[in-house]
């Protein structure tokens, strides 16, 4: 009787235990292989296709709070940033969430049109859906530096002595 319920006892807990791993509250993932855009809402997606035609004046970054905001205008290198996104490839579907790591990338349009990027760490979030990303070194890369930079010159500029008014 002892091996039975020693027995019983162990069933039950490879099944419990079965019954969880497949749970949602687990991770899952939906393996894909689609470029960045193809996940993006309609309206989202058609602003990053006529990133040429209508050309962003601005793009802000934003580093986990790292670092200050970083506002670029230069368009080489909003250019160069858009190169990057656009090289990105979403590896899987995931219910992977990062609750302490934000990042996002803003563009505005000289008509005042906004656009952009969300991630928690370096999880792409298109609403309440999450996306595991490969072929995204570059644009991590410049993302940090963009940052890196404009938080090095906000520093120089805080640490400059005021000009005498004479």
């Amino acid at each position: 009787m002892k091996h039975f319920t020693l027995l019983l006892a162990a069933i039950m807990i490879l099944a419990l235990t079965g019954c969880t791993a497949g749970s949602k509250d687990g991770l899952e993932e939906t393996p894909m292989d689609a470029a960045l855009f193809d996940v993006l809402a309609d309206g989202e997606r058609e602003l990053f296709e006529d990133f040429s035609e209508n050309p962003p004046v601005s793009m802000i970054v934003r580093y986990d709070q790292v670092y200050p905001d970083a506002t670029v205008e230069d368009a080489a290198l909003i250019n160069e940033m858009y190169d990057a996104i656009a090289k990105i490839r979403i590896r899987a579907k995931t219910n992977l969430s990062v609750t302490d790591a934000y990042n996002s990338v803003d563009f505005e349009t000289a008509d005042g049109t906004n656009f952009g990027l969300s991630f928690e760490k370096h999880i792409l979030c298109v609403g309440s859906d999450h996306y595991e990303l490969t072929n995204d070194e570059d644009f991590w890369k410049l993302f940090a530096q963009i940052a890196e930079d404009c938080d090095e010159q906000s520093q120089q500029e805080n640490s400059s002595p005021p000009e005498s008014k004479s």
